[in-house]
């Protein structure tokens, strides 16, 4: 069974450990660090290897701290260091915990890294008005999105020794979108205009890298969730537009969070109202979706055969990933629910199970990895549509 770790409004981390007993599930929770302070609200949290988690707060702080289960679940803290660039009304978009160090980002565009235990903080700045911010599994890159700031990727070594200059305000003269920035390998171009020949704002809430088993692990499957409700799946060695573009996907406002599940070609996502469901990739249809949830989801987090959950309404919830008779009949089975008193704000799963062993993924790319190798990137300047071009492999995914 799987293990959670959440963070609330008041600072607080909680660990949320399921169990099977007679044919039910039980969540069992225990406080890892107590706070009560809406200053120190926790905006992000990752966790590394189940025993690094870092923490970023609303007043700049970011914690890390050890985590360790030899009798008690039991967290004590290895660093701290205040993010100064960080002003009133911004917020931490982005945390990640890697054997590099531990990464954070800001949505005025604040990048940081920080490694070793003297705290080496290397510097660097990004566009701003960012909204979102994730560092791809392997280190190697990040990508994010932002009010009018598509989606791009970075390669995150060159992005510290070939800093950027500050966005241009609105006054200045803005660079064209084609001209990639230093350590920028990939950006997206907008969609087409709509039926009024009008340009479509863009404004992408939420983003996540994508394991497609037919194309072997990668960091080019992208898939972002719009302020308009839409959900947009890119490949970044096919073209610069989307290869899906699944129109008012969201029942109620924007997509407020977007997770790779853990079965083949499904994806979980939430609105700004109370709903969460799964989206399969293939098609771009509503798989199913779960009952009973009363508040706007705050944070998911996906494990094998379930995702965690993190809402308003003050609850924690285990969700069971529907079978495939339960996916016909368009419903997910919300397994468990335990009251949380403060609004969660963030959650993570934390790669383990109970017993300690790590259900990471298999690292091996197979055949379809030596594919992709073997074949050139499209080039798509000076094209209109940027359309996909045609192979075999995108054909097999659209069609299933």
């Amino acid at each position: 069974m799987p293990r959670f770790i959440t963070g609330d409004e008041l600072g607080n981390l909680k660990a949320y450990v399921s169990t099977a007993m007679d044919g039910s599930i039980k969540v069992n929770c225990s406080e890892l660090l107590v706070e009560i302070d809406k200053q120190k609200s926790i905006q992000k949290l990752a966790i590394a290897k189940s025993t690094k988690v870092a923490s970023a707060l609303a007043d700049g702080t970011v914690l890390v701290h050890s985590l360790s289960d030899e009798d008690n679940l039991k967290l004590s803290q290895r660093h701290q260091w205040k993010e100064s660039r960080l002003k009133t009304g911004q917020s931490f978009v982005g945390l990640a915990v890697s054997e590099g160090g531990v990464y954070s980002c800001t949505s005025n565009g604040a990048l940081r890294s920080t490694k070793g235990e003297e705290l080496q903080h290397n510097l660097t700045v990004l566009p701003t008005r960012l909204c979102c911010w994730r560092l791809s599994p392997d280190d190697r890159s990040f990508a994010y999105g932002g009010e009018e700031v598509e989606v791009s990727l970075w390669d995150t070594e060159r992005t510290f020794t070939h800093p950027i200059k500050p966005t241009p305000g609105p006054s200045e003269k803005r660079k064209r979108g084609s001209d990639l920035l230093p350590a920028e390998t990939w950006r997206a171009r907008n969609v087409p205009n709509d039926s009024l020949s009008l340009r479509q704002p863009v404004h992408v809430t939420s983003l996540s890298h994508l394991s497609l088993s037919i194309c072997g692990p990668s960091t080019a499957h992208l898939i972002a969730g719009t302020n308009d409700g839409h959900v947009r799946r890119y490949d970044t060695r096919v073209a610069r537009r989307p290869v899906a573009d699944w129109r008012s996907i969201a029942k109620a406002g924007a997509i407020k969070a977007v997770e790779d599940g853990h079965a083949e070609y499904e994806v979980f996502l939430s609105d700004q109202a109370s709903n969460l469901f799964a989206l399969d990739l293939r098609t771009g249809r509503v798989l199913y979706g779960y009952q009973g949830i009363s508040g706007t989801i705050t944070s998911l987090a996906c494990a094998p055969h379930y995702v965690g959950s993190t809402s308003l309404d003050r609850f924690f919830r285990l969700h069971g990933t529907a079978s495939e008779a339960s996916a016909k009949a368009g419903k997910g089975q919300t397994l468990e629910k335990v009251y949380t008193k403060s609004i969660p704000t963030v959650v993570v799963w934390d790669s383990s199970y109970e017993d300690g062993q790590s259900s990471a993924p298999d690292d091996d790319g197979g055949e379809e990895d030596q594919v992709w190798e073997g074949m050139e990137n499209a080039e798509d300047e000076g094209d209109s549509d940027d359309q996909p071009s045609p192979n075999p492999l995108h054909k097999k995914l659209h069609t299933g």
